[in-house]
């Protein structure tokens, strides 16, 4: 077989071939409701959905993650650390050890959603 010499690397990379896709997804927002986004472990970040009473935080949902399915300390993370602010009010909580970055990805997006609400 003969060598294809047509496209080279820079092309596959640079040209009209690569377009990577990506879409942010819209989530819908209530009253008092704001939507953060924070870097955890993934390369995708974690999207959560605060809401709020005033300066005090009620809820945190998080409504997307790429982290790593299974591990039983991310997993904690991403149920214990919302219930943990909501007790606190705030997003300034411990992170579970050894989830140390999915921990650090969803406090940045609670203080993203907080940035958007103008606290």
């Amino acid at each position: 077989a003969a060598v294809k010499d047509d496209v080279t690397q820079d092309d596959l990379v640079q040209g009209e071939g690569f377009k990577p896709v990506v879409e942010e997804t819209v989530y819908e927002c209530g009253e008092n409701q704001y939507i953060g986004r924070g870097m955890g472990k993934s390369p995708a970040p974690l999207v959560v959905r605060v809401t709020l009473d005033g300066e005090t935080i009620t809820d945190v949902e998080i409504l997307e993650h790429y982290e790593t399915d299974g591990l039983i300390r991310v997993e904690q993370a991403l149920e214990r650390m919302p219930k943990a602010m909501i007790e606190a009010g705030s997003p300034d909580v411990d992170i579970v050890t050894n989830a140390t970055r999915t921990g650090a990805g969803i406090i940045a997006a609670v203080y993203d959603a907080l940035a958007q609400a103008g606290k």
